[in-house]
């Protein structure tokens, strides 16, 4: 009986160590947030590597990005090929630069501006929407939507911060049907709201 006692005791100590991890991967990346909630754009370059099981080889892909709250993104592809992607709110406008063409939404949109909050940091951040665990690297996160593709196809979210935690310098975004970006963001530049100087 004390046998069978211990593998069980065993369990349920790991099962207690993960959740505590996990609480503690989930309080940190929330006072991250908290230090970004001034934060109003964040633009830069990008290096990007797109995984799909419909292709042998990765799409790998280099430009110039911007976010910017409450849900506009850019996002200019100038290798191989330029190519243009604005989304604000529910539009969406796609092209070469100079040539863009508004789309259908067809829920491309969805959660735009969630995922802006999350990438950006600060106020209004879904954290509770996913299950927070510490990441492969220093200062990383794994996010794990607590509920499967809310519309966004995302199974799972991978956010590392660069070395003085000020902003992302990864992310990785792995969709439900297998396809894998790992997006790097290099010489990125934080806008912050400027606080009024009262007399």
């Amino acid at each position: 009986m004390v046998r069978r006692a211990l593998p069980a005791a065993f369990i349920l100590c790991l099962i207690q160590a993960v959740a505590a991890f996990a609480t503690v991967a989930e309080t940190e990346l929330k006072a991250w947030m908290v230090k970004q909630s001034d934060v109003t754009k964040i633009e830069g370059r990008f290096l990007q590597h797109r995984e799909t099981p419909l292709l042998a080889e990765p799409l790998i892909s280099a430009g110039t990005f911007r976010l910017e709250r409450p849900n506009r993104v850019r996002w200019m592809i100038e290798n191989p090929e330029a190519l243009v992607l604005e989304l604000e709110g529910d539009r969406i406008r796609a092209g070469r630069p100079g040539q863009l063409h508004t789309l259908p939404s067809m829920g491309a949109a969805a959660g735009l501006q969630e995922m802006t909050d999350l990438l950006l940091g600060g106020r209004g951040v879904p954290v509770e929407q996913f299950h927070v665990i510490a990441g492969p690297v220093a200062h990383s996160f794994e996010l794990t939507p607590r509920t499967p593709d809310r519309g966004t196809g995302l199974a799972r979210l991978v956010l590392v911060l660069d070395a003085d935690q000020e902003a992302l310098s990864e992310v990785v975004l792995v969709s439900a049907d297998g396809d894998t970006s790992k997006i790097r963001f290099l010489d990125v530049v934080l806008h912050r709201e400027v606080a009024e100087k009262r007399p």
